[in-house]
């Protein structure tokens, strides 16, 4: 493995930190680490949606499917007529679902 990672381009660290654990567990050289730091971009992550402070905002993470009872949950949350809601699907699916 380690010859493997001698033969790539360029290897990206999430910190310093990482940059010395790679160099001593690959022994690649040093300018083949570049350190690009973690975190986000405000300008692609962002709420696509503003909500209202007393919306109730919902997120369902897993896969979309009917065996997970997303149907029902979508057939509850058109009864809630008396409260304000927004729900944030994640996820997907495989078959029938997708």
């Amino acid at each position: 493995m380690e010859a493997d990672c001698r033969r790539l381009h360029r290897i990206m660290a999430l910190s310093r930190a990482q940059k010395s654990d790679i160099l001593s567990l690959f022994g690649v050289p040093e300018e083949m680490v570049e350190v690009v730091g973690a975190g986000y971009n405000q300008n692609l992550f962002y709420p696509e949606a503003k909500s209202s402070p007393n919306t109730v905002e919902i997120v369902y993470v897993g896969k979309l499917s009917r065996t997970k009872g997303v149907p029902w949950l979508l057939k509850a949350l058109a009864h809630l007529l008396h409260q304000p809601w927004l729900l944030h699907p994640v996820g997907g699916g495989t078959g029938e679902e997708k």
